[in-house]
């Protein structure tokens, strides 16, 4: 079986027709006759293809439905905040209480708290007491 185009692809209007091409120009469709539905159809192709860059036709034809995938990755995110905002309470009552004044967490904990934060918020090179 024949690889498909790699890469993504774009809208163009040839002859008042939606065409969509590869990275190099080269045509791999012709939506329709160029109605209003197929400039929709032609928009739609072209986000779902770039949508799937990367994901082999295998998995799309024999893996989790996308829809599922999306599901997981939103419900994944979701989670993401709510752990890292539960990590920022920690935090806020660690950063009153400086080591060895009372702290109930050992320093390499209160480090590993502090890493993960600036890890998930992109603040590198950030210290804490």
């Amino acid at each position: 079986m024949a690889e498909h185009t790699m890469g993504r692809i774009a809208r163009f209007t040839v002859y008042a027709l939606p065409e969509l091409r590869d990275q190099q120009g080269q045509t791999v469709a012709v939506v329709g006759s160029g109605g209003a539905i197929d400039w929709a159809n032609a928009r739609r192709l072209e986000a779902c293809w770039n949508a799937c860059d990367g994901i082999s036709t295998e998995n799309l034809e024999n893996n989790l439905p996308i829809k599922e995938l999306a599901l997981r990755y939103n419900a994944a995110l979701k989670q993401r905040g709510e752990l890292l905002r539960a990590l920022q309470l920690v935090a806020a009552k660690l950063g009153s209480r400086p080591y060895g004044t009372g702290s109930y967490l050992p320093k390499p904990i209160r480090d590993q708290v502090f890493a993960a934060i600036a890890m998930a918020t992109k603040q590198e090179g950030v210290a804490h007491g």
